[in-house]
């Protein structure tokens, strides 16, 4: 069973019936998983030791951050594919899509922490915006 955030997890995107709600449900996992307290402790960690220990900064941003990344952009040109996104760049989609759902919550929660993040904050509703402004820019015309 896929835990409840994995990129593995968004692999299943690209068979959507329901492209916003299952973009909505996959974002409000994704920003929950990022503002747990032993991720963010872990990622200031590695962003405090990356001048002294660059390899264990290199490794962790490809085996987290950007593994992300690389499976959001693999989803959006399957679903570019199926005529329900308009990705000519799939890569640069991914990262407008993960910095719209993540960048100023991980930002706050790198220094104020995850919790008080995630106590200060409306998931739901901050996620579906983020993903209404992904759609507004990436939907097909197709799809409507």
């Amino acid at each position: 069973m896929t835990p409840p955030w994995s990129p593995e997890r968004i692999t299943r995107l690209p068979g959507t019936d329901g492209l916003e709600a299952d973009l909505v449900g996959l974002a409000a996992d994704y920003l929950r998983a990022v503002l747990q307290e032993p991720v963010v402790q872990l990622r200031r960690l590695v962003i405090g030791e990356a001048n002294r220990l660059p390899e264990l900064a290199e490794l962790y941003y490809e085996h987290a951050p950007a593994r992300t990344l690389a499976a959001f952009g693999d989803a959006f040109l399957r679903l570019h594919d199926r005529g329900l996104l308009h990705v000519p760049e799939p890569s640069m989609a991914a990262e407008h899509f993960a910095f719209l759902i993540v960048g100023k919550p991980i930002d706050e929660a790198l220094f104020r922490g995850g919790r008080q993040v995630l106590e200060g904050i409306d998931v739901d509703t901050y996620v579906r915006d983020g993903v209404k402004a992904f759609l507004a820019a990436y939907r097909s015309d197709a799809a409507g």
